[in-house]
């Protein structure tokens, strides 16, 4: 709402309607579009009458100790200690690692020092830091002026949810079935980012292992299934959903990538990526390898946003790339440390299940209705406001496979 947009007209033209679904739809987007912004004015008046007469401090120097911090803790993990360059593009997000580095960092006393006070409620780092997880900050520099305005920025957002949220809670609608509900589905989600953050941080891998594992797959002529995808990356759910919905009304990924597409490495080249193994680059890699060609896929949730996928092509090679192993070896032993967290995940979860006693409800499976149309699916709250319905999360049913080999029953 501070900011200002300039505006240069290039070229202006009338709309021709051929049909009267044309005018139909077109009635119904401007329809939209008058609805949502009388609900941003509502939602406006509503906040400013919330907050006349509320007196809230922030203090400032805390928020310089909070943007040095998560700077600090946040290009040491992205930088090689070797070369002492970045290993990736920004942006950088600040998710559970990052979060417990900045945490571990600080002492008890710190962590609870008030940063924000509202009356009654007052906002501690702690409190702080779990809402810039929340709110999935990620830095695109490490420039300490532009990260305080950056944190200031986020830190008006969080007055204003809070003050919302105090507003909710005193109205009772916390205690609604449909809250509490959706509070446990994403406190779960939550817990389970947590968990694979935790085991994929245990997995600590040698350079004898990594320089071992390029020597077999990419220098040995062990062969495997090579892989070439376009990928359009989006820092924000939105635009994520966007995409996909130009997708399945059948506009082209290169357009799509070309104007979307926010991975630096990858603007140029409308999203292409050289070829790679299957079963490197994590989640993307994983959800690749199961696409048919030409199909795509997505959202994927993976380091500072959301992938959209479209397998390109596929091919088995008798020998991999001979890229210098020190130029490899950070991404080689991000992939050696995901392939044993998804290993554990699966036997564990298998385990968990014999435990448990969990049974498959063969006819009720077979019975839910799915269709091949990537969509999402967004709450829509009042005023204007909406988040995803459901928590992202990527396709989890290999440990069914070693499931059924564990017990008698099967499926």
């Amino acid at each position: 709402d501070d900011l200002w947009l300039i505006y240069k007209i290039q070229d202006k033209k009338d709309t021709v309607y051929k049909t009267a679904q044309d005018v139909e739809n077109e009635f119904k987007r401007i329809k939209k579009l008058t609805e949502q912004k009388q609900q941003n004015l509502l939602a406006r008046e509503y906040l400013i009458k919330l907050l006349t007469g509320k007196k809230i401090n922030s203090d400032g120097k805390v928020l310089r100790v909070i943007g040095d911090k998560i700077t600090d803790v946040i290009k040491t993990l992205n930088t090689d200690k070797s070369t002492g360059l970045l290993t990736k593009q920004p942006p950088f997000p600040f998710e559970y690692r990052e979060f417990r580095e900045v945490k571990n960092s600080l002492s008890s006393k710190d962590l609870d020092a008030v940063y924000v006070d509202i009356p009654g409620n007052p906002v501690t780092v702690r409190d702080f830091l779990y809402f810039l997880m929340d709110d999935k900050l990620s830095l695109t520099v490490f420039e300490n002026e532009r990260v305080y305005k950056l944190l200031y920025d986020k830190t008006r957002t969080m007055i204003e949810n809070r003050l919302i949220t105090l507003e909710g809670i005193k109205k009772g609608l916390d205690k609604t079935p449909a809250v509490t509900e959706d509070l446990q589905i994403w406190k779960d989600f939550y817990l389970s980012q947590a968990y694979q953050t935790i085991l994929a941080d245990s997995s600590k891998v040698t350079d004898d292992e990594a320089r071992e594992y390029y020597n077999r797959r990419y220098k040995g002529g062990s062969g495997g299934l090579l892989l070439k995808i376009k990928e359009i990356f989006t820092s924000g759910i939105d635009n994520a959903g966007i995409v996909l919905e130009k997708l399945d009304k059948g506009e082209s990924f290169d357009k799509l990538a070309e104007l979307y597409n926010e991975r630096e490495s990858t603007r140029g080249s409308n999203g292409e990526w050289d070829w790679f193994p299957s079963g490197t680059n994590g989640e993307i890699g994983a959800a690749a390898a199961k696409l048919p060609v030409g199909k795509y896929y997505g959202p994927v949730a993976n380091e500072g946003g959301y992938s959209i996928i479209l397998l390109v092509d596929k091919k088995v090679n008798e020998s991999f790339s001979s890229d210098e192993f020190e130029v490899m070896k950070n991404k080689i032993k991000k992939d050696i440390a995901f392939s044993r967290q998804k290993e554990f995940m699966i036997k564990n979860t298998s385990d968990l299940a014999l435990k448990y006693g969990v049974k498959m409800n063969n006819d009720l499976l077979n019975g839910v209705q799915v269709t091949n149309s990537n969509i999402l699916i967004y709450r829509l709250f009042g005023f204007g406001g909406r988040m995803v319905a459901f928590p992202i999360t990527t396709p989890f049913m290999d440990w069914l496979e070693y499931f059924k080999t564990k017990t008698k029953e099967g499926l």
